[in-house]
């Protein structure tokens, strides 16, 4: 019998593997109407036939026409009769697991209920996403602040359902919100049993979209966000609770273990990383495929969900910020390291720092830029050992320049892929210290 941990992970897993516009198409003719958008309809066809809309790359559906949507799992159920969201879930979840072509084994009642539990927590995380978003509608002064901090424009912005948490409302007044899963979600504090603040008041909300539900959400803080109780001024970013001593109210299934903008890897051959959510999504906005920990860098315990993402690339650029401190650029050798020991080519993007400036971060460098500016980077961006041994002070002699070498090979060649010495040595050594052929 699997364990429960794998149960869990294993809707994710089937998921992943079912490309929304596949499944559908199978119930209803879909036709592509362009940037990954397909049109149909359910039943009869009205005027247009198109009140079915399909989006490929988020990985979601809506029926205008009898107004229901959400992922591949509510399309599953929607088609056969079977409520997704409720009794109908264990049968949902083994007609997706048949189309995947996965083995779910039979799972035990605790088995199901934590894989319902899974559903239900991101079911109202995509709930309250759109409750934030609707906020954020009515205070077009915060669409100003986020095109002119992040150049993300309206129309991304609506398209991410990114929000507002309101200071002076309430989450739990979601209609149709069972209190029980909200004290589980993270997305209040909750004390002595009972309901107390929200979590994100007063911030801007940016939704992790993954296969068309919302699995993890954060809040940037603005002038409105409350002080600590200290009176200390508040963290720029907070993260969704996740379950620990400090917080045993909330569902062990609630953890910060997704990268922002995973959706956006499916069928591309290669991905840029960076480090924060603004950055992340300005690529995104430019039409790269691009991901981020949201942080200067990768915790250790993500590497293998990294590399296991990362494997079926071609190659991955990682484009951290550029400043006088060097924190990004420690991240992102952390990162390349980690990637490259795994296999995986990965090159460094260093963005151009304008004189007078401490720090610069592919917002800011989208702002002034064309998507054509960051390729031309990306086609003179360095693998991880040219920058390295790009890095290094080479002595004038030539047998202090040997020696030099020989500390740079003692210090990393174990690190390098099998292989890859022998096309270092030829292509670099004789570049960078100018030894004789």
């Amino acid at each position: 019998m699997a364990s429960a941990d794998n149960d869990r992970d294993k809707i994710d897993e089937i998921k992943n593997s079912l490309d929304i516009v596949t499944v559908i198409n199978r119930d209803v003719s879909l036709h592509s109407t362009g940037s990954g958008e397909y049109a149909g309809t359910v039943g009869k066809a009205g005027s247009t036939g198109e009140s079915l809309k399909v989006n490929q790359n988020q990985q979601v559906w809506k029926d205008f026409k009898n107004k229901r949507g959400g992922d591949v799992l509510d399309w599953i159920g929607y088609i056969n009769g079977l409520d997704a969201r409720g009794a109908g879930f264990p049968e949902v979840l083994r007609i997706a697991a048949d189309l995947a072509g996965i083995e779910l084994e039979d799972m035990t009642e605790e088995e199901k209920g934590a894989a319902k539990e899974k559903a239900d927590i991101q079911n109202l995380f995509t709930e309250a996403a759109e409750k934030y978003h609707n906020n954020l509608k009515e205070k077009p002064e915060i669409y100003d602040y986020i095109v002119e901090k992040w150049g993300i424009t309206p129309e991304t912005v609506d398209r991410l359902k990114m929000g507002y948490a309101e200071k002076s409302r309430n989450l739990w007044d979601l209609l149709e919100t069972d209190p029980t899963t909200l004290k589980k979600s993270g997305l209040v504090y909750v004390n002595s049993g009972k309901m107390g603040g929200e979590v994100f008041r007063g911030r801007i909300i940016f939704p992790y979209w993954k296969n068309g539900k919302v699995v993890y959400l954060i809040g940037r803080a603005t002038d409105e966000t409350p002080l600590k109780k200290d009176g200390n001024e508040p963290s720029k970013y907070q993260k969704l609770l996740v379950h620990s001593e400090k917080f045993p109210y909330v569902s062990q299934l609630v953890q910060n273990s997704y990268f922002y903008g995973e959706d956006s890897l499916r069928g591309s051959d290669y991905c840029i990383i960076t480090e924060g959510v603004a950055d992340c999504i300005a690529m995104l906005q430019a039409g790269f495929p691009c991901i981020s920990p949201v942080t200067v860098q990768f915790r250790e315990k993500d590497h293998s969900k990294l590399i296991s993402l990362a494997k079926w690339l071609t190659r991955v650029y990682i484009c951290n910020d550029n400043e006088n401190n060097e924190a990004g650029l420690k991240g992102a050798l952390s990162t390349a390291e980690a990637l490259e020991n795994a296999g995986v080519e990965t090159r460094l993007v260093i963005l151009p720092k304008p004189e007078g400036l401490d720090k610069i971060d592919i917002a800011d460098y989208m702002k002034e830029h064309s998507p054509k500016d960051f390729k031309e980077l990306m086609e003179n961006a360095m693998g991880l050992w040219d920058f390295k041994l790009s890095k290094q002070v080479v002595p004038s002699k030539s047998l202090d320049r040997l020696r030099a070498f020989e500390t740079f090979i003692s210090n990393d060649i174990h690190t390098m892929r099998p292989g890859e010495w022998d096309v270092f040595v030829m292509n670099e050594v004789r570049e960078h210290f100018k030894l004789k052929k």
